[in-house]
């Protein structure tokens, strides 16, 4: 009986994260259709004031997991050359580069990631923002409090194999 309950519960939560992700969805076509041209002035901004470009924050992510990779190879070299004799040449051990030139493009990019977000994204934002009238701000409040809805939803319950499910007879 419990994992019938559970697995009303478990459709229940898909519906309701589906039917958001439709309000949510609506809402945004909604926003661009009446407000999306505010967006035109600004280089760094989407339609619906999100951020257009993101390729820095991926090569981060790329250069954080390359320098993690890097680290722990390298820690299996320094092993193998400890039972080895002593090589004090830095340049005989090309993990060791490979995780120094790693770590040092990472932080070049974690910088200008900063750099970019508070001095270009940031500021171009909120003049879009305070040129929106009542009625957009009110709109991308409500996107903003349903996609912080869905949020929940998707990271409260477990129910990827329901959503998956509905979305594939949805499409049909």
């Amino acid at each position: 009986m419990s994992s019938l309950i559970d697995s009303f519960n478990q459709l229940a939560n898909a519906v309701a994260y589906n039917n958001a992700v439709n309000t949510q969805t609506n809402l945004s076509v909604d926003f661009i259709n009446k407000f999306g041209s505010y967006s035109n002035n600004f280089s760094e901004l989407t339609q619906i004031g999100a951020e257009k470009h993101m390729w820095h924050y991926i090569i981060t992510g790329i250069f954080i997991f390359l320098s993690i990779v890097f680290y722990f190879a390298k820690q299996d070299e320094d092993k193998e050359d400890e039972n080895k004799e002593k090589q004090e040449d830095i340049t005989k051990k090309p993990l060791t580069i490979l995780f120094y030139i790693s770590i040092f493009i990472m932080i070049i990019f974690i910088f200008y990631s900063i750099y970019r977000y508070f001095f270009i994204y940031q500021p171009q934002y909120n003049q879009w923002l305070s040129s929106l009238p009542n009625d957009a701000r009110n709109l991308l409040a409500s996107i903003n409090t349903i996609t912080q809805a869905v949020n929940m939803l998707n990271n409260s319950y477990d129910n990827s194999s329901y959503r998956s499910n509905i979305r594939r007879s949805s499409r049909y």
